[in-house]
């Protein structure tokens, strides 16, 4: 009798705490998300920060720049381009001097000249010659020389001969040469030029020149 009333109270006690035990939450445990403090607390930790994105990628480099266009091609020297010679003679009457026995005068005008290929005037040298006569002789000369400079490159440098006889006898020749030269770094010439005009006592007259 005293063992079944012993068994009856534990089965009422039993049955009176079933309800709180189970009402009772269970202790909180760690976990990969938080961890227990000593208050049985579950302490979550501070995220971290995400990393930082990576850098850009750098820009790619500039294109080498073009590689610079050649040089022109040097002129060609003068023996290439220098293609017109002329030379203009042409001849003109003169009134005698008064008071003389002079039968007449003249002036033969020569001009010697050298042109581009594209018609622009390089150089030309002059050779004037003035007579008069009388008798079949050249009683009376003058000459007047002169130079017209210069194209790119040339430049007048001397006259090499002026051989100007005086007047007598049946004709005279009067000669002139003149030297021009021809510059650039990789190429130097030059050119020479001359006039012949050779003047008669009757009043004619020829020229040659070169």
């Amino acid at each position: 009798m005293k063992t079944l009333l012993v068994a009856a109270l534990l089965t009422f006690a039993l049955a009176s705490a079933a309800p709180a035990l189970a009402a009772k939450p269970a202790p909180p445990h760690a976990s990969p998300q938080c961890f227990v403090d000593d208050n049985g607390q579950c302490i979550r930790p501070t995220p971290a920060p995400p990393p930082p994105p990576p850098p850009p990628p750098p820009p790619p480099p500039p294109p080498p720049p073009p590689p610079p266009p050649p040089p022109p091609p040097p002129p060609p020297p003068p023996a290439d381009f220098l293609v017109d010679v002329t030379a203009d003679i042409s001849m003109s009457d003169d009134l005698a001097p008064a008071g003389t026995d002079l039968a007449g005068c003249r002036t033969v005008h020569a001009i010697r000249r050298q042109k581009a290929l594209v018609g622009v005037q390089v150089w030309a040298m002059e050779l004037d010659v003035h007579w008069c006569w009388a008798f079949g002789i050249v009683r009376v000369i003058a000459r007047d020389t002169g130079i017209e400079c210069c194209g790119p490159a040339w430049a007048f440098d001397r006259w090499i001969a002026t051989d100007f006889p005086p007047a007598g006898g049946s004709s005279v020749t009067s000669f002139a040469q003149a030297q021009f030269k021809y510059s650039l770094a990789w190429f130097q010439g030059g050119k020479a030029p001359w006039i012949k005009v050779t003047v008669y006592g009757d009043g004619s007259y020829d020229s040659v020149w070169g």
